[in-house]
Parts: C-alpha cells; structure tokens; sequence
C-alpha cells in the first residue's frame, strides 16, 4: 500500500494498473472472451515493442557515443603539438586519419540503418499502444461484463493503425534526393494524441 504522506506512489499505482490488465486478460471479473482475448493481444504487444525500444535506445546511444568518441579523438590527435622526431610524432597524423575513418564509418551506418528515426517512432508507438490500453480499460470498466464485437472491432483498427506505422513503407517511398513521394502514413491515429516520450507507466 502507498504510504500515506505520499501524495502519488508511483510503483504503487503502476502495480494498481497491472492488477488491472491481468484480471481481464485472465477473464476475473466476467469479462466475454473476446474482451479478455483482446487484452491479451495488446499486452502481448506492448511487450514486444517495449523489448524493441529497448534495443533501439541501445544501439541509438552505442552509436552516438561511438561517433562522438572518434571525432573527439580526431580533435585532439591533431590538436597535440607532437615533435616530428619522436615516433607517436611522426604517427599523429595517421592516428589522427584512423580514427576520422571511424567516426565517418559509424556515422554512415547510422544514417544507413536510419537509426535516431527508428527510435524515436518506436518510443511513440510505445506510448501510443500504452494510452490505447489505458483507453480500453476505462472502457471495460465502463460496460462491466465486456466490450461488444463493434467496440473491440474500433480498438482493433486503432492497433493496427498503431503498429503498422508506415515507417517502411515511408523509407521505400524516399528519393534519391531524400524527399518522399507522398505523405508518410502517421504513426498516430486521429483520434489519439501523440508523444515522444516513453515514460507512461502500466
């Protein structure tokens, strides 16, 4: 339980929430199957797409600080007043090309891989699935026994319209020039509001 000079436990209330998603997944409450099914699903993907926001703020932070570090170096090879004499003086200039090299070839796998765009779609998608539960819930609750076909059926839309992003769709339609043919399909549906932050809790 919260303590109770706290205004807003946040683990608490986090763990109020799960309680919340388990029961109607598990059906307590008697909630139709569908209505557990479906929360079942949206569970199960919010897992998936929380293990890949994880990878994706890996590999984003793994790279940026890998680009940051070579070209930091290649600063300060350069920088250095070395006497042309010493061996590490007459090197300064190749170290200082290898490590250049490095910090192009991290940048080029970046933008190959299209990296920070990833990212930060990914952290939406992760909101925007989590508000999309939060929503579902509220409904459920709202009808007691469960959703009827045609509710599911709206929820089921926005989810697709959630995951299916367009982002590959969007890359394909780039370019040479890098200008896209077209509007990209937007990560959010109309009726959800977006974000970029993935600190939602539940």
């Amino acid at each position: 339980m919260a303590d109770k000079d706290t205004l807003f436990d946040e683990k608490w209330q986090a763990g109020k929430l799960a309680s919340h998603y388990k029961n109607i997944a598990d059906g307590v409450g008697n909630h139709n199957p569908a209505t557990c099914f479906f929360m079942q699903l949206l569970n199960k993907q919010i897992a998936e797409v929380e293990n890949k926001a994880k990878r994706a703020k890996l590999h984003h932070n793994t790279l940026a600080i890998l680009g940051l570090l070579f070209s930091g170096l290649t600063t300060l090879i350069l920088g250095l007043k070395l006497s042309q004499k010493q061996n590490l003086g007459y090197m300064q200039e190749n170290i200082a090309l290898i490590f250049s090299t490095s910090a192009t070839f991290v940048a080029g796998i970046a933008g190959l891989l299209d990296i920070s765009n990833y990212y930060f779609r990914i952290k939406v998608m992760y909101s925007a699935l989590k508000l999309l539960r939060y929503r579902f819930v509220l409904d459920v609750k709202e009808s007691k026994t469960g959703l009827i076909p045609d509710q599911i059926g709206q929820y089921e839309q926005q989810l697709v319209a959630i995951v299916g992003d367009g982002y590959w769709a969007g890359r394909r339609s780039k370019n040479t020039n890098g200008k896209k043919n077209g509007q990209e399909q937007n990560i959010i549906p109309a009726d959800l509001p977006s974000s970029d932050s993935d600190n939602l809790k539940g």
